[in-house]
């Protein structure tokens, strides 16, 4: 079994594991605690202050597939390439399961790169408290450190 937290935190583990959850695919999306506080809160993620951050950005709300579990680091190096506005997204996580309504669309980060990136623009991402599989600090271990098949 893979063990992207090092066996901490077992039910999270057997869930990414299983990819799925009352038939529905898992998704990570990486936040700040004040972000993922209130993502959790509303059980919505929201692309409304995309602005504040990069002014003119894209509309869309950035995802990733169950199997990319980063920790902080890899998250700002992976995801965000190093900008120092970002170095702070990936300290906390939401886990949790979901149906899209549209197919987001799924692409490299960057050109030739193997961390993808799921950009849903459908509007806001619901789901439910049975879907929500885990929030809070990123437990993730460092990708290039330990054994995943899923990359």
């Amino acid at each position: 079994m893979w063990r992207p937290t090092g066996g901490r935190l077992q039910l999270l583990e057997q869930r990414l594991n299983d990819g799925m959850l009352n038939g529905k695919p898992i998704y990570i999306h990486y936040s700040t605690e004040d972000g993922i506080n209130k993502i959790v809160k509303d059980l919505e993620i929201t692309d409304v202050r995309r602005n504040e951050t990069r002014p003119g950005s894209s509309v869309g709300i950035y995802l990733c597939p169950g199997h990319h579990t980063f920790n902080p680091e890899n998250v700002w190096m992976l995801l965000f390439l190093g900008n120092e506005r970002y170095r702070d997204r990936g300290d906390h996580v939401v886990v949790f399961a979901w149906n899209p309504p549209s197919k987001p669309i799924d692409q490299p980060v960057t050109s030739g790169s193997w961390a993808r990136e799921l950009i849903y623009q459908g509007g806001s991402v619901n789901f439910t408290r049975e879907d929500l599989i885990y929030c809070g600090p990123n437990p993730f271990l460092n990708v290039f450190e330990t054994e995943n098949p899923n990359i």
